[in-house]
């Protein structure tokens, strides 16, 4: 809401765009600076009736001002209540360092991707508080997720990638529209946290997002991550689809079915889908599309950075310590009771015999822990590397091998102070991001789980690195070397603020020992 301080006399902030006028309000930073804010800017027509499970269609200009002060949910098929009302949810947001936007002031664009690895999220969790003290546009975007954004059936009926297409069409929209609020359009930067991230780097291998950006950034999330590929999705499509009464014969029968069914049906019933394990990850996510103008992807970026096949720019790519978390927390003491069992759905092998698995979840046990019981910290740290450590490695050394522009990567070991970690223990995925993109959990004051010295200090070093790297494609103000093929695998480690420093060779033994088991799991599949 508009702060009280401004009376009705005082002009609220207003903008022609292409397809009209919107109006916004002012908010105060976390440093209270005035700044100006739009939200719940319409990009595309609304996903509902046959636009659902459709490609985005460019929003319609409009008559009048738009009042652009809601920010919107899309459909979260972990949140029943509300799916209904959020089918319509392609706005975005856009966030200006000042009182009134200067048209063509030329101003370093920020392009924010939330993550919940395609199945949740929105952009109320992140907002602009900490990045309005820098000098930079920040842009936030709705973009469907669940079967609504990522459904696919792997024919002409559903292509898939529906969700990353409405990235594309954002992206569009900043590059047509962002001078207006007084942002360059030559210079933005994309970026996004766990599946965000993974997004991020996604645009990297698609023709679709050529020219759209021209930087990038991946917090806790890289297009190698094995919950960033859907390998079967007409499987899950059909579990959802008979689940909610749409048992017809052909792909486009199903899919004109499941088009009328309730949003709220629809998400009641994705829980069909998950591994038994529970696991929502790999339900619905992106897909290698059928070669067309309109795909996505077309194949996998593993087999694209083997190619040399990669968008020449900048890339900085994180990790944070213990980012796996995210998988366990609610369940981590049933999955050290079961850990065994579980370790194939968790770690994905489940597609292998059960001689393999057996094998598989053995050499596992083997090569982090001799203890028994499993302690969970060994659980934790096997789905870090399996889910996060090893897949940011590899994109981070395979793209540095073949991209000609520079590749940073760190990783982050920085704990929030105590209140903070016990406000929610999840928090420990992502932790960089929260204290960039003003996480809505920090906003407490710091008897309450609020930010210390040493976390504000952290924030503005953080802030301080995207924003020079969203300038120029340099992070400063410390001294971080970009990964180049020759040198290996080098990253910045930071610890805090006296221990921040480019460290060498953290995995190595480990990417050996993942790649060797992912290996035998291709070759299992593949002959099963």
């Amino acid at each position: 809401m508009p702060f009280s301080d401004y009376s009705l006399e005082d002009e609220l902030p207003t903008v022609n765009v292409n397809a009209g006028t919107i109006r916004g309000y002012y908010k105060r930073s976390y440093e209270n600076r005035v700044f100006s804010a739009f939200e719940g800017i319409p990009y595309a027509k609304p996903p509902i009736g046959q636009l659902r499970f459709a490609e985005p269609v460019p929003v319609e200009p409009w008559s009048g001002i738009l009042n652009a002060t809601v920010l919107y949910e899309c459909a979260n098929p972990l949140n029943i209540k509300s799916a209904d009302k959020e089918e319509d949810c392609l706005y975005l947001n856009v966030y200006v360092p000042r009182k009134k936007p200067i048209p063509n002031e030329n101003l370093d664009v920020i392009v924010f991707i939330y993550g919940g690895f395609f199945m949740m999220g929105n952009t109320s969790i992140y907002g602009p508080e900490f990045l309005m003290d820098a000098n930079v546009i920040y842009v936030s975007m709705n973009y469907r997720v669940g079967p609504f954004g990522f459904l696919s059936t792997g024919d002409d009926a559903v292509k898939g990638n529906n969700g990353l297409k409405d990235q594309v069409l954002a992206l569009k929209w900043v590059q047509s529209n962002i001078r207006y609020f007084g942002g360059n359009q030559r210079s933005v930067t994309l970026s996004g946290e766990s599946s965000g991230g993974s997004s991020v780097h996604l645009h990297y291998f698609s023709n679709l997002s050529k020219g759209l950006f021209h930087r990038g950034i991946s917090h806790s999330g890289t297009a190698l991550a094995s919950w960033s590929l859907i390998t079967d999705p007409l499987k899950n499509a059909k579990k959802l689809s008979r689940a909610v009464g749409c048992n017809n014969s052909s792909t486009r029968a199903m899919v004109e079915c499941m088009r009328v069914v309730p949003a709220t049906v629809i998400c009641k019933y994705v829980p069909v889908t998950f591994t038994s394990v529970g696991f929502p990850a790999n339900s619905f996510g992106p897909v290698v599309e059928k070669v067309s103008k309109s795909a996505f992807l077309e194949d996998s970026a593993h087999s694209f950075l083997q190619r040399g096949m990669v968008y020449n720019v900048p890339w900085m790519s994180t990790t944070c310590s213990s980012d796996g978390i995210v998988l366990l927390y609610k369940n981590l003491q049933t999955f050290n009771e079961h850990w065994l069992q579980d370790m194939p759905d968790i770690l994905g092998y489940e597609n292998t015999s059960e001689t393999e698995k057996k094998n598989i979840s053995n050499r596992i046990v083997d090569f982090y822990t001799a203890e028994s019981p499993i302690p969970a910290s060994v659980i934790v740290n096997a789905v870090d590397d399996e889910e996060f450590n090893i897949p940011w490695e590899e994109s981070v050394l395979m793209q540095a091998k073949v991209s000609k522009s520079p590749i940073y990567a760190y990783y982050y070991d920085y704990e929030c102070n105590a209140d903070c970690m016990a406000y929610d223990r999840e928090m420990q995925h992502v932790q960089d991001a929260r204290l960039i993109y003003y996480d809505e959990l920090l906003q407490k004051p710091k008897s309450e789980g609020g930010l210390s010295k040493d976390d504000e200090w952290m924030k503005t070093f953080l802030v301080g690195i995207v924003t020079s790297f969203a300038h120029d494609g340099v992070p400063k103000p410390v001294k971080f070397k970009p990964v180049t093929h020759a040198s290996g695998w080098r990253y910045l480690h930071i610890k805090d603020k006296n221990n921040i420093r480019m460290e060498y060779d953290k995995h190595l033994e480990t990417i050996e020992f993942w790649d060797d088991i992912l290996s035998d799991v291709r070759n299992q599949t593949e002959n099963l």
